[in-house]
């Protein structure tokens, strides 16, 4: 059996290929796929769980709003100024910004890679649309 060139597939994989290898060189981690999750049907501790760390989302969203409107409320209340009284204490101050390294031209060749602190574990949730159910 003769198998043909199959011109388009070649380029499709030379171009998965060129991805894989950008990772290896860049030390990142590929995208995931489906098989890099433990899919949870029918378990209701998973359910219990990821139902109370959407109600503390949202409370948390809710309590992060409140604070804004209280932080925007003082400083009103104290026309631009540091205060005090009660307990608590308003200051204000006016510290440095972050360097911006993308405009320092002598950077621009220099791979910052060796200067990083060491990669940390971060998890990050997030909530399907609910699904309404009669």
């Amino acid at each position: 059996v003769e198998v043909g060139r199959d011109k388009e597939y070649i380029q499709d994989l030379i171009a998965e290929e060129q991805k894989f290898w950008n990772c290896v060189v860049k030390f990142e981690s590929p995208p995931l796929t489906d098989a890099d999750y433990l899919e949870f049907v029918n378990d209701g501790e998973w359910e219990s769980l990821i139902v109370e760390a959407r109600e503390i989302y949202e409370f948390e969203s809710t309590l992060k709003r409140r604070k804004e409107e209280n932080r925007s409320a003082l400083k009103a209340k104290c026309n631009g100024r540091s205060a005090r009284g009660n307990g608590g204490i308003f200051t204000r101050s006016n510290p440095k910004g972050r360097v911006n390294y993308d405009a320092i031209p002598e950077l621009k060749d220099i791979d910052l890679t060796p200067f990083r602190k060491p990669a940390a574990e971060k998890w990050t949730i997030r909530f399907e649309k609910e699904t309404a159910t009669d």
